[in-house]
């Protein structure tokens, strides 16, 4: 549990110029996604990270503090699920999952400018979790338990920003 919780204090850390805490993950299955996907996942979630007033650093999952998205078809649960952050003793992991099948289904494409980027929305959304350290949802707004077709599409990456 305490390396759990200083993996979490250093996720949020001042980056090396110490102007901006640094929100640092990495995707810990580089090959489920296409290249063009990445980026854009990549784009939207570094311009929403940023909204948040942080920097996004994307790392290797062996670096300390990095905190892991998985992109995976589905949960193997919940069919509808976009995405999920994994909880133990009270504690949300920085541990990560994106579902993409629900969320290219909830689109009605997959074409990886618009996938990408509900991706990386979804993400911003279980970062939040993470670092809230809160698993409840509100009831409305970017940190709402569900998410339209139109606000993943439409909203700016601010909308998404990581409070």
């Amino acid at each position: 549990m305490a390396a759990v919780l200083a993996l979490l204090a250093s996720a949020g850390s001042l980056n090396a110029a110490g102007t901006q805490p640094q929100v640092v993950v990495c995707i810990g299955n580089p090959l489920a996604a296409d290249r063009w996907l990445v980026e854009e996942w990549k784009r939207e979630l570094g311009r929403i990270v940023e909204s948040s007033g942080r920097e996004l650093r994307v790392a290797n999952c062996d670096e300390p503090g990095a905190m892991q998205v998985y992109f995976m078809r589905v949960h193997p649960l919940e069919s509808s699920a976009l995405g999920a952050a994994r909880t133990r003793g009270g504690v949300v992991l920085p541990l990560l999952e994106v579902y993409t099948e629900p969320l290219a289904a909830m689109l009605g494409t997959r074409l990886p400018g618009v996938l990408g980027r509900a991706m990386a929305r979804v993400t911003a959304h279980e970062l939040a979790h993470v670092l809230r350290q809160e698993t409840h949802h509100e009831a409305a707004g970017a940190f709402a338990a569900q998410y339209t077709a139109g606000l993943l599409r439409a909203a700016r990456p601010a909308y998404f920003a990581m409070q």
